[in-house]
């Protein structure tokens, strides 16, 4: 891990491509991962074992709604791998020819949480929510397949008054877990990350399209092989038990 540690969200307006920083006298090379909102305690407990198997690299984070980070990327943001939490990112930058290399790294699942105090107890309970949030469905993937579930279980034009939109999954998650909405739609991974909120049901895979985590590899990288070696190091069974142990499934 680097001397400096910068979470901050996209853009970096004055950061190059290729920028190094100082730790223990020696350089390392930074690494710019976008990373999509749900992955963030799995892989920084990742970043940590890799760093000590790469310790000429450092990892450096940020956070958001993929379809967010993919637009920052459009628009010049220094970014080396973009992980979304679903292939329309991906495949926006692969037809502005900015993707290197691709690959789909997991799958999640859909659920339905209210908050503790909330006498929801299903699926069908949805017409008696006032505020039911998912995420903004343009930018959000976890809001594209919250909408694709709804409109398939013949629920979205009954509830399409009373949703609520957040710029990311773990907005929706703190918005049910405040209390702010009477029911969220979020992936399974975020809802076991929160003990203010309660699962009501899981949503059926079949009612949207599958889920996968998709990475890229950005064009524009000057750290190629610390790229390649970041996304191999994911696909590895240390880094794939931790996944699996935050409720990620494996493809």
């Amino acid at each position: 891990m680097g001397l400096f540690r910068i979470r901050l969200g996209l853009p970096w307006v004055a950061l190059t491509l290729a920028l190094t920083v100082m730790a223990c006298g020696q350089a390392k090379t930074r690494l710019t991962v976008a990373g999509a909102a749900s992955l963030e305690e799995a892989l920084t407990e990742i970043e940590a074992l890799y760093e000590a198997d790469y310790p000429e690299i450092d990892v450096v984070y940020s956070w958001g709604g993929s379809g967010t980070l993919q637009q920052q990327i459009s628009r010049g943001a220094p970014v080396d791998v973009l992980i979304a939490a679903g292939q329309q990112p991906v495949e926006r930058l692969a037809d502005q020819n900015r993707v290197l290399e691709r690959r789909v790294l997991l799958t999640n699942r859909l659920v339905a949480i209210a908050p503790l105090s909330s006498s929801l107890q299903r699926l069908d309970d949805l017409s008696q929510a006032h505020r039911i949030a998912i995420g903004q469905v343009q930018t959000v993937p976890a809001g594209q397949y919250a909408e694709e579930a709804l409109r398939s279980l013949n629920l979205l034009e009954a509830v399409t008054d009373n949703l609520v939109y957040a710029s990311s999954v773990r907005g929706v998650l703190a918005l049910v877990a405040q209390g702010h909405v009477d029911l969220g739609i979020v992936y399974a991974t975020d809802a076991a990350l929160s003990d203010r909120v309660r699962i009501i049901a899981e949503i059926p895979a079949a009612a949207h399209r599958p889920i996968r985590y998709e990475s890229a590899i950005l064009s524009s990288t000057a750290v190629l092989p610390g790229a390649r070696s970041y996304l191999d190091f994911l696909q590895q069974p240390t880094a794939q038990s931790i996944l699996e142990r935050y409720g990620f499934v494996l493809p």
